[in-house]
């Protein structure tokens, strides 16, 4: 859920800013976050585990050194 809110912030951001980029690639792992959200409910039979949290980790990470990198109105 953490990382939901997060994305959308920087996809909030990233359509702001006009960096349809940004935008979409955070809509995309939002999206993918979501489906295992639905799929996963109610019982929790599917564990995300270390590769999955640390690929999202690493997407939210990647897209805010890009938005701040191609955006200089941006403060770090």
């Amino acid at each position: 859920m953490v990382a939901l809110i997060s994305l959308a912030g920087i996809a909030y951001v990233g359509i702001v800013v006009g960096d349809p980029l940004i935008a979409s690639l955070a809509f995309v792992m939002m999206g993918a976050i979501a489906g295992f959200f639905i799929w996963n409910y109610p019982k929790g039979l599917i564990f995300l585990g270390a590769g999955g949290s640390y690929l999202i980790g690493f997407w939210i990470a990647t897209l805010c050194v890009l938005l701040i990198s191609r955006h200089e109105e941006i403060s770090p």
